[in-house]
């Protein structure tokens, strides 16, 4: 039964098509009746009223999301409505838990391929619909704690008119997740904001690229508007996709027929409307690159990219995007929104302007359940420290805040400190997505055994029975932990990694030598959970992206915790654990990391981890250096002295160097392979 709420009404500015004045009604109703024609054209004709766009909510494209993600009906459409016309309309789900946590509260609904969360709201209706809809809330919270709206524009005219709706009400809300994403939104022709964006080297490179690519076969570009050979390019688009590395990782949207029949509707349905475009490159008539886009006047919206990654080499994707800077010539579009994460390693190079999202939580009810909620809301936005300090919306992504750079630059390569950065909100760091790359990852790039451990033992701890990628998606009861290894085997992970990476160099450099052997983790842990004491041969960057946890760590040269042969056995084919010793649990320095924490975490410097009482994620990033690798090899080289009875003394530590035993290894090692 759907719920009505009358309330004052605010008249809307005319657009074309003038608005009945009345007295205007929100009811939440079954999305299953509002299917009708009748319905429909009133949700078309809303469409068409709205100051800001949003194609993810309109009929042609919502309609087949609740079809395909919705069987059982629990979405309601919150619709405003006056004398039969609709005025705004935002789908609604009661949810159970909130990221992980057993918060019941009512949500925006959303799915993983819905890029936005902007009600369609009619122009100059905006005070009027967010009346309505906190007050619906506050009369239907039921098990609710709070309103959680996602991926509203903070630049908009909606969200503005929220924030004077909420001050007016005196209602507690906060900003718990922001993200910028690249925007397009230029008076520039497409060649001189390609010019614009890349350098003279990156466009030159391009155009051999393209050349080369042409010496192939026949490269044809394609932009079509309508729904001509409409069903055959999208089969062509689905089995492009499926053919990389998201179907490899089971994400390719051919891989459910769930997503893959909403995007056939999708791209039909935006078709009818007028409202799709779509961009190809072909060689020899096959798709390499292909992109659909959403037309929604006065924005678009990219929809869905695939490339073919046989050609990765001519960078086919780049190659796409900068004929798509045609875009903002079609008609009545003035900016298009990428609809890709933050700090994307392609788009964001090219697309300059950036567009604020953010996913906001609102009090509703009574004053125990708005007290209880403020409470909840303290306690997220103190464990969210890049939310109450956003970078600068034009930053590119970079791995440390200012402060913290200056900190690694005075204190590597030796000296284990924290670090700030604004990662842990990042959409290839989320559990489903890590279950995924485990799953596709190679057998022996995945570690993982029960975490109810000591922190000492002795070799490889047992596995417990879920495979990797229910064990992920299962943590928070799972009592296990894993590691990831080699996360830049997977082609997004790869760019994440080295973006971050390549920010550090001149620090490393200076200091180490060349920046070598750029290798990435991830540890996935279940609360309680333990990492027994180990040291690595990397130079490490620990960054804390969910949960928390304590690391201890211990001196790298202090032979009370790992001695000389330990290091040797370790170097010569031995395990990285540390034995047992009574002083690992009273000494060491004890670091507690949060998410948007990290931590530097010297060469081969003995650590144990213990996990917090949340499910954890943590990001490694490390790489090898000069200096590193004939510490490596001296160290392999007095095992060999050792085994002729000679008792070398241990190699230095930086800044010394181990130039001499390490030469003397790599010529032992040379002569053995030789042999």
């Amino acid at each position: 039964m759907a719920s009505a709420l009358p309330l004052n009404f605010v008249a809307a500015r005319p657009l074309g098509e003038s608005l009945p004045l009345a007295e205007p009604c929100l009811s939440a109703r079954a999305w299953g009746g509002v299917c009708d024609p009748a319905s429909i054209r009133k949700w078309d004709r809303l469409a068409r009223r709205v100051a800001e766009p949003n194609p993810f909510f309109e009929s042609w494209f919502l309609l087949p999301s609740l079809r395909a993600f919705d069987p059982a009906c629990k979405v309601r459409l919150l619709i405003l409505e006056t004398d039969g016309e609709w005025l705004g309309l935002m789908p609604l789900r009661r949810e159970t838990r909130y990221y992980g946590r057993p918060l019941p509260h009512l949500s925006a609904w959303q799915h993983s391929n819905c890029f936005l969360g902007l009600p369609l709201i009619a122009a100059g209706q905006e005070t009027a619909f967010w009346r309505a809809l906190l007050a619906w809330a506050d009369g239907n919270a039921g098990a609710g704690l709070f309103l959680h709206l996602r991926q509203l524009p903070l630049e908009s005219q909606a969200h503005k008119a929220l924030e004077a709706v909420l001050a007016e009400q005196n209602r507690t809300s906060g900003l718990v997740h922001r993200e910028d994403r690249a925007m397009l939104a230029s008076a520039l022709s497409p060649g001189a904001y390609f010019e614009a964006s890349l350098s003279g080297k990156k466009r030159k490179e391009l155009r051999r690229q393209f050349n080369r690519l042409s010496d192939l076969g026949t490269v044809d570009i394609a932009r079509q508007s309508g729904d001509d050979n409409l069903s055959d390019w999208t089969n062509a688009f689905l089995h492009l996709e499926a053919r990389g590395w998201k179907g490899k990782a089971g994400s390719a949207m051919a891989g459910s027929p769930a997503t893959a029949s909403l995007f056939r509707e999708a791209l039909q349905g935006a078709a009818q409307h007028s409202k799709l475009e779509r961009l190809t490159i072909t060689l020899d008539g096959a798709p390499i690159a292909m992109l659909a886009s959403f037309l929604s006047a006065p924005g678009a919206f990219s929809f869905k990219t695939a490339y073919d990654e046989d050609y990765a080499r001519f960078s086919p994707g780049v190659l796409l995007q900068r004929e798509n800077l045609a875009i903002l010539q079609a008609p009545g579009i003035e900016w298009c929104d990428s609809c890709a994460a933050p700090d994307h390693p392609m788009i964001d190079h090219i697309w300059r302007e950036r567009r604020a999202v953010g996913h906001l939580s609102v009090a509703i009810g009574g004053k125990l359940r708005r007290r209880l909620f403020g409470q909840i809301l303290r306690r997220e936005m103190r464990a969210n420290p890049a939310t109450k300090r956003p970078m600068p919306r034009t930053e590119p992504m970079s791995l440390l805040t200012p402060e913290s750079r200056d900190l690694f630059a005075a204190s590597y390569p030796e000296v284990p400190h924290k670090l700030l950065h604004s990662l842990h909100q990042h959409p290839l760091l989320e559990f489903e997505r890590l279950a995924q790359l485990a799953e596709a990852l190679p057998e022996d790039s995945v570690e993982y055994n029960l975490a109810n451990l000591p922190i000492a033992v002795n070799g490889k701890p047992d596995r417990g029975e879920l495979s990797i990628g229910d064990m992920i998606r299962q943590v928070g009861t799972a009592g296990s932990w894993a590691v990831l290894q080699n996360i830049e085997q997977d082609p997004e992970y790869a760019a994440l990694l080295n973006a971050l990476l390549d920010k550090i160099v001149p620090e490393v450099e200076s200091k180490t030598g060349k920046m070598m052997h750029r290798v990435g983790f991830i540890f996935v842990t279940s609360p309680g959970g333990v990492t027994p004491c180990h040291f690595d041969p990397e130079h490490n960057i620990l960054l804390q992206i969910r949960g928390s946890k304590v690391m201890t760590q211990f001196p790298a040269s202090d032979t009370t915790y790992a001695s000389d042969q330990n290091h040797e056995d370790y170097h010569t084919g031995g395990p990285r654990e540390v034995p047992w010793n009574e002083r690992l649990e009273t000494d060491g320095t004890r670091f507690a990391l949060t998410p948007g924490e990290g931590l530097f975490v010297p060469v081969m410097s003995p650590h144990f981890v213990k996990n917090g009482q949340e499910p954890s994620i943590s990001l490694s990033i490390t790489w090898r250096s000069e200096w590193s690798y004939e510490e490596a090899d001296a160290r392999a080289f007095n095992k060999k002295l050792r085994l002729l009875g000679l008792r070398p003394k241990a190699p230095g530590r930086w800044p010394q160097r181990n130039r001499a035993k390490a030469f003397g290894w790599r010529v032992l090692r040379k002569f053995a392979r030789q042999s």
